[in-house]
Order: structure tokens, then C-alpha cells, then sequence
């Protein structure tokens, strides 16, 4: 089994929101009008961001954010994308959301393709009663990003709620490989009940409370950190934990993932809840088997965090261990895991045959709602072409369409 195991211990001091919130971009698919909601947050409409599709009211008896009221659905073509402004080489956060409501009145939630930038994200199993979310980190290739539906399932229709995306200062997750797209897999905190997200979370993150049996919440008695780690997780976060019920038990995790052997990156916040004077609380790590060789002391009322990258298969499995002459046990607040994708591609389709066709599609009205990376992936090819498997692909005929 293979395994690349990074460390990354830093403090730093505790900033206020230093991301421009003009920078955003929030699209609430298929609304009909601009409007700001009850977070304080600007969302627009998608008629900027795409040509095809037809917009469709959600009832709102089912509805629990108002951006879930509306959505856009698509039934003419196999590959529909949204083209969002983007900064060549900044990391950003995108998720994208997916309420069908029963909107057609046919409950039968659809299965389908999500893509970015001519990679497949994910397959998306809608539900008829959940809102379905897919989050990823990826670093722009260019000046916009191309978030595509595609129809993978005859009459099964893709449809989409919302879009966000907004970018991350370098320092950010810069342990993650640019040449993959990283999945929200598990992002949880420990301690409390209630669900985080923005404002508490500068970044939007969304952080759903999980209490394991067996370990002990723990609340703070400061309200307030003095300092944080580079990655800026919420304050309000750090105010809660679990820790081991004996001095000498571990913290034992487990998220599950199927066999895909692919790289998992983890990142783990801490902090000590009350000043110690007579005790000491010290711990290491391990993942997936792999002894981290760290062992960490957490500080009162400052947050330390540790992030490890691996690769696997089958389940991972995280666990905090008590150190020899700690008389306090492991303790945890906030973690998040990330798979990698597939390694993105490094070319698309060859840029005299994207030119032919730009050309070709602008002379016909029909085809412009056409948009994104036509030959990739290779499984949801444009369906009025053919393409090479060549590397860059080449466009080598078209269909009547």
C-alpha cells in the first residue's frame, strides 16, 4: 500500500475576513430575479452564465433555503455548462447543489454527470426530498471555469439548484496537488449540535456536528482565540471538542471510501480548552496504520492543526493517541478529509480545431448554447461529434444535429 504522509504544524495570527466578498460568485440557478439573502450574500441569476435550459419553480412547502426554490433543468443536449469567471491560478472552492423537489411531478429523482474544466467531478444521485451537495477545490487553468451537467441515463434529465464559487488565498490548502481537483468527502466538527457555516465560516465551509459514542464533549471557557492555523477554520468550532474518556484511551475515526486507491488529504484542528497547571495533554497520529512521528501539546486558547496527505484504499482510518506522561487524553474539534480526483487533463481539444469550431458554431444559432470542453471527457463527447483519442483530441467529424 502506498502512502505519502506530510505534516504541517503553523500558527498564525487570527484574521478577519480578508476575502472580498465581491469576488464571489453566487448563482442561484433558474430565479428569475437578483436578490440578497437572509446570510447578508448577493445571488444572481444564471442567465449570464449559460444559454441553454429551462427554468422551473420548486414548491416551496419543501424548501428550506430560498436558493432551492428554483432550479434548471435540461433536456436537449447530453453536456450543459455554466461558464464562471475565473483568475488563472487561484484555488477555489466550488459547490454546486442539486433540490429536484419533484419539480416534474414524476418522482423519479435523476442520476447524471457532474464536470469541471473537461473532467468528470462526480455522479450525482439526486433524492426527491434532500438537497444534494457536491463541493471541490480547484485551481482555475484559465480565466473562466466550465461547470458542466451532462446525461448519462436515457430520460433522465440533469438539473441543477445552485452554484458557488469563491477564491482562497495561496496559503490555503497548499499542500494540495494542483494537478488534481480535491473532493469534499467528510468535513465535520466535534463537541457541538449545531451545523457551521458562514459568517461563522469565513470561507462558507459547511461543518456538520458528529458526536462518536464513547468520547466526552468538552466546551471551552474562553469565548475568543488569540490565533489560528493558515487554513482559517471557524472560530466557533474551536470553542467546542470531544476528547477520550481515560487519560489513556485513544480517539479512534474511520471515513468510510470505496476501493479506489487514490490520494485521501486530511486536515485536524485542535485546541486545549482550559489552562492547565497541574496536568499536560500530549498526543500523536495515526493514518491509515502510518505512525505520523508528530506528537502535539495543545495550547490554550490557540488553534494548532496538523494535515496529512495518503493514498489508500478502503476505508480511512485516523486515530489520536496519548502519549507516554500525558495525564490528559487526546482531544479533537474539527476535521475535514478530501479525495483526489483523477489527474486533471492537461490539454483539451486542439486550439485550431476549438477555433474552427467557435467559428462554426457562431454562423449557426442552433448550436450556441454549445459551451465547454467538447471531447472530454471521453465518455460525454459532444453528441454531435467525433473525436480522436489523440492527446491533444481532435475533432475528426460532425453529425447532423
Amino acid at each position: 500500500m502506498e502512502r505519502r504522509i506530510f505534516i504541517f504544524l503553523v500558527f498564525f495570527a487570527v484574521r478577519a475576513l480578508s476575502q472580498a466578498t465581491y469576488e464571489w460568485v453566487n448563482i442561484d440557478c433558474g430565479t428569475e430575479t437578483n436578490y440578497e439573502d437572509r446570510y447578508g450574500l448577493q445571488w444572481v441569476t444564471d442567465d449570464e452564465f449559460i444559454w441553454t435550459g429551462k427554468n422551473k419553480q420548486v414548491s416551496s412547502s419543501v424548501v428550506v433555503l430560498e436558493q432551492m426554490e428554483s432550479l434548471r433543468f435540461f433536456t436537449e443536449q447530453n453536456k450543459n455548462c455554466y461558464s464562471i469567471p475565473a483568475s488563472t491560478g487561484v484555488r477555489y472552492f466550488i459547490r454546486a447543489a442539486f433540490f429536484y423537489g419533484n419539480y416534474d411531478g414524476i418522482s423519479n429523482p435523476p442520476t447524471f454527470d457532474l464536470e469541471i474544466d473537461g473532467n468528470k467531478w462526480v455522479t450525482v444521485v439526486t433524492s426527491i426530498t434532500e438537497t444534494v451537495y457536491h463541493e471541490v477545490i480547484y485551481m482555475a487553468k484559465g480565466e473562466n471555469i466550465s461547470v458542466c451537467v451532462t446525461r448519462t441515463r436515457d430520460n433522465e434529465f440533469p438539473f441543477i439548484s445552485s452554484i458557488e464559487t469563491w477564491p482562497l488565498p495561496k496559503e490555503m490548502y497548499a499542500g494540495m496537488d494542483r494537478n488534481f481537483a480535491w473532493l469534499k468527502s467528510y468535513r465535520y466538527r466535534y463537541g457541538g449540535t449545531d451545523t457551521i457555516w458562514y459568517p461563522d465560516d469565513n470561507y462558507k465551509r459547511i461543518w456538520d456536528p458528529l458526536n462518536p459514542s464513547g468520547l466526552i464533549p468538552v466546551t471551552a471557557d474562553f469565548t475568543s482565540l488569540i490565533s489560528s492555523t493558515v487554513d482559517d477554520p471557524p472560530e466557533k468550532g474551536l470553542l467546542k471538542a470531544v476528547e477520550a474518556e481515560n487519560p489513556t484511551d485513544s480517539i479512534n475515526l474511520e471515513f468510510p471510501f470505496p476501493n479506489s486507491n487514490r490520494f485521501t488529504y486530511l486536515s485536524i484542528y485542535y485546541a486545549e480548552m482550559t489552562e492547565l497547571f497541574n496536568d499536560t495533554r500530549s498526543f500523536g497520529f495515526v493514518v491509515d496504520g502510518q505512525d505520523l512521528d508528530l506528537i502535539v501539546s495543545p495550547s490554550y486558547q490557540i488553534c494548532s492543526g496538523i494535515w496529512s496527505k495518503t493514498k489508500s484504499s478502503g476505508p480511512l482510518t485516523v486515530d489520536l493517541n496519548p502519549a507516554e506522561g500525558s495525564t490528559l487524553p487526546p482531544i479533537i474539534s474539527l476535521i475535514e478529509v478530501y479525495s483526489a480526483s483523477d489527474p486533471l487533463i492537461t490539454t483539451g481539444t486542439s486550439l485550431d480545431d476549438m477555433n474552427g469550431l467557435d467559428a462554426f458554431i457562431s454562423s449557426f444559432t442552433k448550436l450556441q448554447g454549445w459551451s465547454g470542453e467538447p471531447c472530454l471527457p471521453s465518455d460525454t463527447v459532444w453528441q454531435w461529434l467525433n473525436c480522436s483519442g489523440d492527446d491533444p483530441p481532435r475533432i475528426t467529424s460532425m453529425y447532423d444535429f
